[in-house]
């Protein structure tokens, strides 16, 4: 056999060709592969979430290769994802005139596909959007009967365009053709598994399910396994997202068989991977409260494994965190979750209030006072709500706590005042609450009111005008009660000096009414005295008003 051996002689020449000419002839033979290139690697980029880095590429091959059908549909699919979809529609008609193939039914269905999709997720959906939808189902259900191995995310879009109109037939089968066409694309197992699972659910109506139910659900259950083999481990965001989207759908699948604690396992992995996804009070309803709280404990624990304990992703999940430890009387634990949720997503206020009911339960009052006052002061409304999903209990709470603050030496007379007027928002038509909050705001504002300094005489005339409006409002439910009438006259002659008249007519009538309920006889003691005390006050602060007296 005979070695080869180099021929320099020819070689030589070659390597001192000027460089001008070697980079010309290089670029005309791999023209037509960078084109390629520069598609193939956009595409990837498109898939990876990353259009405006696709935009480049796409743009590069379409100035290598202007005007043609495949640089153009590539130009036009990343605008969609960048939010250019007017543009989109536009470029597509125009490319329509001259030019015909699956390319422009992909382009037409991914424009309304991700029309729709974008409508619905910003809470734009209007009139047009179901049509949109079915326009979608329409062109890209053409892609997938002719091309569908060149364009894998046109069957990912069709099967959300066939979730949204419930087609789970159509889903279904989009869904079993992107696995095939893309089997290493997570997406697929997890759509057919999502699909499968609801015809299962679909089939379990009855009260027994049916034999293909029992298929379906085989087929969901081996589906999000094949999923989640292709993304554990995957530390990107968005292999986390659609891993977590596997989990907490396959927690669904083991509550229709009645495995909670495979389903705990599974919700607790997707919540550490992305809690936003959950819908609590479900899990609630499915769980039980025990088995919530240990899902809810498996996902916290994960969660600042995968993100961080500074990543306030986890606010909702600490939310219930919280109120699941509250329930199973956790009180430390539990007040810890709610101050991490309120710190990290400070509109979730009413964490403030499960902080004071966690501290009262640990009889720790003061901090209880003060827990309440500051979800009163950031939002008082959100207070009462709070205090209305347990009234019963929370209002008795509060009682114990205005007790608390009233016993005090010096009594806590504003934080008194505070506690009270949140029972009465969140009761308003209970009126003890509106008159005991007029009576703690007059008695906290009368301190201020005797010193010399300006700024607490204000401070004392404000606390009086809220003591005033507190006193109106019972007075409205109670408009005969000679004490409110009496009370109420009170704060406009001694305390802000204003509406005399208004005044002198409140004691008249509190002066009238007492004696015509104690002349009636039948009372109480508690209420013969109360009332016998609202006649001789009222008939002596009437004297004073009439003689020009304005101290008490």
């Amino acid at each position: 056999m005979k070695t080869s051996t180099l021929n320099l002689g020819v070689l030589l020449p070659l390597l001192f060709l000027p460089a001008t000419v070697e980079a010309c002839a290089a670029n005309a033979i791999v023209a037509q592969e960078t084109v390629d290139g520069l598609i193939l690697k956009g595409r990837a980029r498109l898939d990876a979430g990353d259009a405006a880095g696709a935009q480049i590429l796409f743009d590069q091959a379409a100035q290598m290769e202007p005007g043609t059908l495949r640089t153009r549909t590539w130009v036009i699919r990343a605008w969609m994802d960048q939010g250019r979809v007017n543009d989109a529609y536009n470029a597509i008609d125009e490319l329509a005139k001259s030019n015909k193939g699956v390319e422009l039914d992909y382009l037409y269905g991914m424009a309304f596909a991700t029309d729709a999709k974008r409508g619905i997720e910003t809470g734009q959906a209007g009139p047009m959007t179901g049509e949109k939808i079915q326009d979608a189902l329409n062109y890209l259900g053409t892609v997938a009967k002719s091309d569908a191995a060149r364009f894998p995310d046109a069957l990912a879009m069709l099967c959300w365009a066939a979730w949204e109109s419930r087609n789970l037939d159509a889903g279904r089968a989009a869904a079993e053709q992107l696995e095939r066409v893309a089997p290493q694309n997570p997406e697929g197992p997890y759509q057919v598994g999502r699909f499968a699972l609801a015809q299962f659910q679909s089939g379990s109506s009855g009260e027994a399910p049916s034999d293909s139910a029992e298929q379906h659900w085989q087929a969901a259950k081996g589906a999000f396994e094949r999923a989640t083999k292709l993304l554990d481990g995957k530390s990107e965001p968005r292999a986390r997202a659609l891993l977590a989207r596997v989990s907490i759908d396959t927690g669904h699948l083991h509550v229709w068989k009645k495995d909670l604690d495979a389903a705990v396992a599974q919700y607790g992995k997707g919540l550490g991977l992305d809690p936003t996804l959950a819908n609590y009070p479900q899990m609630l309803s499915s769980l039980g409260q025990e088995k919530l709280l240990a899902a809810l404990e498996l996902g916290a624990t994960d969660f600042v494994k995968h993100w961080g304990a500074d990543n306030a992703a986890d606010a909702t999940l600490l939310w219930w965190l919280g109120w699941a430890r509250l329930q199973q009387k956790q009180y430390e634990t539990a007040e810890t979750a709610f101050a991490s949720s309120v710190k990290k997503f400070p509109s979730y206020t009413n964490c403030w209030f499960y902080v004071a009911v966690c501290r009262f339960s640990r009889q720790d009052q003061g901090g209880a006072v003060e827990a309440v006052k500051k979800h009163f002061e950031l939002n008082a409304a959100d207070l009462a709500a709070a205090i209305q999903q347990n009234p019963a209990y929370n209002l008795a709470l509060l009682d114990s706590l205005v007790g608390f603050c009233a016993e005090k030496e010096p009594p806590r007379n504003l934080d008194a005042a505070v506690l009270s007027e949140a029972q009465a928002l969140a009761k308003p038509d209970d009126v003890r609450y509106w008159n005991n909050a007029g009576l703690f705001y007059r008695d906290g504002g009368e301190p201020l009111g005797r010193s010399k300094d300006e700024t607490k005489k204000k401070q004392a005339l404000a606390l009086f005008e809220k003591a005033y409006e507190c006193y109106s409002n019972a007075l409205e439910l109670q408009p005969d009660d000679p004490s409110i009438l009496n009370d109420t006259a009170v704060m406009l002659h001694y305390y802000l000096d204003r509406d005399l008249e208004r005044a002198k007519e409140l004691y008249k009538k509190a002066n009238a009414r007492a004696k015509e309920l104690l002349d009636k006889g039948g009372l109480k003691p508690e209420m013969k005295t109360l009332y016998e005390t609202a006649l001789r006050d009222s008939g002596n602060n009437l004297k004073k008003l009439e003689a020009g007296i304005k101290t008490n």
